[in-house]
């Protein structure tokens, strides 16, 4: 084995500190053990945050290494952790240890290339191969000080080995071959290459470390294919290998080609193996996300919400959280077509509704994938339709494959409660016309044509796309498979002429196969027609219809994009609904944070859908504890109290905006415990900022805020004073002391009043004291970092009277720097990896602003990157290569959405929170009244009631508005604010 030292520490200038908000790091030459150099890393946490080591260090990696080092510490025990950062400097590998405890003497610290995990970054996954730098870093845990001495970095290739022995022979008429390797070899799994007119078999293998007692690595039962893929998961190896063919179909010598040696990372996962599987088979035999490639996708449910079902861009349908999922391939004159060989676009019914579908274009034969969540009396089903359609001018046969398969839509990258990734089908069979899939999901052909045949597999016979390739089926109807990832495919042969189209149905209703229910949907579905289940699509599209019917936004065609996708985004706030909570995202996020639901429930209110914020808040505060917490988040689990000082304020602004809208009295009446314990509690988390010790020194600037708190993902690694909890913190007691007055209780009203305006001179002093100190050119978005965050910044003018409160050269001049960013990455002049699109919140402090034009900038660009553009959504994470397999967060991320919805309304109206006034068209572009263009809004739900008007030009620089509402008059009246040069007449409707 080879060593490299790659860093004797003679040189400590070539690594640079990092630290994270207030902590401290130095980093000095001193002296190692026996003689050597030593890096010495002191720290000083303050109270948390990490502190890092970093030095550039290019070379390429060995596929199997040692990374090792001296490490001896003064220190209190905190997280340790080692991490390799590829060449492209966004990809990270990390080594940790929760909890180290430094040794007082010199010690070694190995790390084995297997116990690097890949931590986060474009790559989504697989191992380091070429180093662009390494990092060493000290996460505070118990904190504190202290001094860690680092030497003798170094690097063993483990790589090299000495070629195998190979040993060949028949015993009672089957055939055998041993590898004697030897050496012990670590691995993660075999891959047998047989010969190619080697048929179906039956084999063992085995291992052993002496050749005399042998250990079964894998059995397989009915083996077919050109390889055999072996998943052996652990920190294994082995000396000796043995291949014994049980049952083979023919006589051949020499059947066994080759046995290969995988390196660990193949079995790091079940997916890491899938995946090393479908790179060994012809592209497109596996789903993209096992290319290690990005596949966008959106959710499919009901108008009432979950359960979802999932399609992606290129036609995968996930049935249910977890579970397999059905895959489209077509024959067509002999060519297998897949999505890795079709031309490939999206679509939603009407442009807006969320019922999608992919097509696919295979020269003149077009198949349209399309999902509904519809409904057979009171139970769920998710129904697919796969429509084939022939232009040109020749009748053609085709062949369409419905495939099952062991793998979800959500990729690995996604991974949450066993969500994301390959699934378990551990038995397939078909029965009575009906495919049951783990003995408990039924997969149910609908109607007419029949399917012409079926065939499942055992995953030892290879993937069932390798079958339908060959123009076959497996020849088993049933399949029980001891490894647990069989597959299977329904065959329809369809004769289709010129013009014409044909339709194949296929339902899988929710819900397990024990229940009476499930057993009458599927009876019920066997017995209906192709009519039935037009009918019922088109049940589904006309409820979703009437959701979404309750307003319209009057624009030019060019913008009519801006439109459909508000009510997408709508209607995603319902898709990922789970009863009364209100969740993010249909996989990843499936739990109810109140600081997304307040979003999305502020957002649902302008749709008109009252009812199900009034069952969100009534949910969500039961779970308020009895000394008036508001959990950050609920969800199966019951409430997480991860400190998040934003919750309150949220769900305080929740119920108040959810009275503004309904004037629902009652349930004022019902809350008002609720709404009495969260403004106390926040009146006593701000006391622990009122002592004498806050008013004076370095703690000078917290003074009167709430405490820290993790309300910030980015302020995990360090709790922070975060403006963000501020901000919502007065929103939250004014509409309290609303309530309070509401309701009679003047006494409170008072006491939410006053503590709301103590608390805003301690957040805006803080804010001022912080600028000047640090010499900042923006507002700060924490006390602890002075983070430039302008995403939390326009939060506080949307919620608050910020705008007219915050030092407006600093306001202005963070946009102004925000701008710069944004058009540096938008047109390619800046490095960038991934940015999210919470970014759209921007667009509606903008027009707060004044900055139309801007506004429309963002808004042009956030159109412009929906992933797939045609399903009108966003996910939490957008990277810059959009195939990258990064975690995108979730999809469609509804909280993302209700932004976008509360953005573009603004456009056409909003509430000003300092005089109370409603601003008309301060976000309507002139441009959009250009050549007689007509814009405005019909039924725009605002705190006064609806709203109507349109805008019309009627001369170079007049324009006409015509207004119909709202019912109740602004207390600050009705502003209207029309593009610069531009004189307004203004004509309000009676009756």
């Amino acid at each position: 084995m080879k060593t490299e030292v790659l860093d004797d520490f003679t040189d400590p200038v070539v690594w640079m500190p990092v630290a994270s908000g207030q902590a401290t790091l130095a980093l000095a030459a001193d002296a190692g053990s026996h003689a050597n150099a030593a890096l010495r890393l002191d720290f000083d946490f303050k109270g948390g945050g990490f502190a890092v080591a970093r030095r550039e260090l290019v070379r390429r990696l060995p596929t199997t290494f040692t990374l090792s080092l001296g490490i001896r510490g003064e220190a209190p025990p905190n997280k340790l952790e080692v991490k390799l950062v590829d060449t492209s400097g966004h990809n990270v590998w990390w080594y940790r240890r929760d909890v180290f405890d430094f040794p007082k003497q010199w010690g070694r610290l190995t790390i084995p290339s297997r116990e690097l995990e890949f931590a986060w970054g474009p790559a989504g996954g697989g191992t380091i191969k070429h180093l662009g730098a390494i990092e060493i870093a000290i996460v505070a845990v118990t904190g504190g000080r202290g001094h860690v001495w680092i030497e003798d970095l170094a690097l063993e290739d483990r790589s090299q080995h000495p070629a195998p022995s190979v040993t060949r022979g028949r015993t009672h008429g089957c055939e055998w071959m041993e590898l004697d390797l030897h050496e012990p070899r670590e691995h993660g799994g075999f891959t047998i290459v047989w010969d190619a007119l080697t048929g179906a078999r039956a084999f063992d293998l085995r291992a052993s470390d002496d050749g005399i007692r042998w250990t079964m690595i894998w059995s397989a039962p009915r083996a077919a294919g050109e390889r055999s893929y072996i998943y052996a998961p652990g920190n294994a190896s082995v000396t000796r290998l043995r291949v014994e063919i049980r049952e083979p179909s023919s006589g051949r010598e020499n059947a066994i080609e080759s046995i290969e040696i995988e390196p660990f990372d193949v079995s790091r996962t079940i997916d890491s193996f899938f995946r090393s599987v479908a790179a060994r088979e012809p592209r497109g035999r596996f789903p993209r996300w096992l290319h290690g490639e990005q596949a966008y996708w959106t959710a499919v449910a009901s108008v009432k919400g979950g359960p979802q079902a999932l399609l992606n861009e290129d036609g995968l349908i996930e049935i249910d959280k977890g579970s397999f999922s059905l895959e489209p391939l077509l024959a067509v004159n002999g060519e297998l077509i897949t999505w890795a060989n079709a031309d490939i676009t999206q679509a939603l019914e009407s442009d807006h509704l969320p019922i999608p579908s992919t097509v696919w274009r295979c020269g003149d034969i077009l198949l349209q994938t399309t999902v509904w969540v519809a409904s057979m009396g009171d139970a769920p089903v998710v129904l697919a339709r796969y429509r084939i359609e022939k232009h040109g001018t020749e009748t053609t046969t085709v062949r369409l494959y419905v495939a099952v398969r062991p793998v979800q839509v959500d990729p690995p990258w996604q991974a949450f409660r066993g969500m994301g990734g390959v699934s378990r089908v551990e038995r397939i069979k078909l029965f009575d016309g009906v495919v049951w899939v783990n003995d408990s999901r039924a997969i149910v052909p609908l109607g007419e044509p029949v399917p012409s045949g079926f065939g499942a597999a055992l995953f030892d016979e290879g993937p069932i796309t390798a079958y339908v390739a060959r123009g076959e089926l497996p020849p088993a109807i049933e399949v029980n498979d001891a490894f647990g990832y069989c597959s299977a495919a329904l065959a329809y042969d369809l004769a289709i002429e010129p013009g014409r189209l044909a339709d194949v149905w296929i339902a899988v209703p929710f819900g397990s196969a024990d229940t009476v229910r499930q057993d009458e949907v599927i009876a019920r579905l066997r017995t209906a027609t192709n009519d039935t289940f037009e009918r019922e699509a088109v049940r589904a599209e006309r409820r979703w219809g009437r959701a979404l019917s309750g307003f319209d936004l009057v624009v030019p065609s060019r913008a009519r994009d801006v439109v459909n996708t508000v009510k997408t985004a709508a209607a995603h706030i319902l898709v990922n609904r789970n009863g009364p909570a209100l969740q993010p995202g249909p996989r990843r996020y499936t739990r109810s944070w109140i600081r997304d639901g307040a979003m999305m429930a502020a957002a649902a209110l302008r749709m008109g859908w009252h009812d199900e914020v009034r069952d969100y808040i009534r949910w969500y505060a039961s779970h308020q504890a009895a000394d008036g917490n508001v959990p950050c988040c609920v969800d199966e689990t019951g409430p997480d109290w991860l400190a998040e000082h934003d919750s309150h304020g949220q769900l305080l602004f929740t119920i108040m905006e959810h009275y503004r809208f309904t004037r629902d009295y009652d349930l004022l009446v019902e809350t008002w415990p609720c709404v009495w314990r969260a403004s106390g509690y926040l009146e006593r988390l701000r006391a622990a900022r009122l002592t004498p010790e806050y008013e004076r020194g370095a703690k000078r600037a917290c003074h009167g805020l709430l405490p820290e708190s993790v309300s910030h993902e980015g302020y995990l690694a360090q709790p922070v004073h975060s403006y963000w909890d501020d901000f919502w913190a007065v929103r939250g007691l004014g509409d309290a002391a609303e309530i309070a007055t509401i309701l009679g209780e003047s006494v409170e009203a008072q006491r939410f009043t006053d503590l709301r305006a103590s608390l805003e001179l301690s957040l805006y002093a803080s804010i001022n004291t912080l600028i000047s100190e640090k010499g900042l050119t923006y507002v700060p978005g924490s006390v602890e970092w002075a983070d430039f965050d302008p995403t939390a910044t326009a939060a506080a003018l949307q919620i608050t009277d910020a705008a007219e409160r915050l030092p407006s050269g600093k306001l202005d001049a963070t946009y102004e720097q925000y701008l710069a960013w944004f058009r540096a990455r938008r047109d390619g002049a800046a490095d960038w990896t991934n940015y999210t699109a919470y970014e759209i919140r921007i667009i509606g402090a903008l027009v707060r602003l004044g900055r139309c034009s801007e506004a429309h900038e963002l808004l042009e660009f956030f159109l412009s990157d929906r992933r797939p553009r045609a399903w009108n959504q966003w996910p939490e994470i957008s990277w810059r290569d959009p195939r990258s397999p990064g975690h995108l967060g979730d999809i469609p991320h509804s909280w993302i959405g209700a932004e976008y919805v509360l953005a573009v309304m603004s456009l056409f109206a909003y509430e000003r929170h300092s005089d109370q006034a409603l601003v008309l068209a301060a976000g309507v572009p002139e441009f959009w009244l250009a050549d007689d263009g007509v814009v405005g809004v019909r039924n725009l739900q605002t705190y006064y009631g609806p709203l109507s008007y349109t805008l019309r030009r009627t001369g170079a620089h007049t324009v006409k508005l015509m207004l119909d509402g709202p019912p109740i008059t602004p207390p600050g009246g009705i502003i209207v604010s029309a593009p610069p040069g531009v004189a307004v007449e203004m004509a309000v409707r009676v009756g």
